[in-house]
């Protein structure tokens, strides 16, 4: 199974490494600065239950422009007002 992780912050660098420290074939989706950070430096996930450091190959840069249509699952917490879940979408 191929699985592709959406962002590579606290949430998706800790899930999306801890399945690739668990052999699974994981790709990140991240900004281009974040993909260049991740290819120069890897991936290092630490936790109570234990460290890990991994060398990632497949990450691909998400567009730098925004989309027509977009689909995001997020936590809503330091979001630092770029996107607001309680505000309606607007009309085309």
């Amino acid at each position: 199974m191929r699985i592709l992780v959406v962002g590579a912050g606290a949430l998706g660098g800790y899930f999306g490494g801890r399945l690739k420290e668990a052999g699974r074939d994981v790709t990140f989706l991240v900004r281009p600065h974040r993909a260049e950070l991740l290819a120069n430096s890897g991936l290092v996930v630490r936790s109570p239950k234990g460290d890990a450091s991994l060398q990632l190959h497949r990450l691909f840069p998400a567009p730098s422009s925004t989309p027509n249509c977009q689909r995001r699952s997020c936590k809503r917490c330091g979001r630092n007002g770029r996107s607001s879940p309680q505000q309606p979408a607007s009309a085309a």
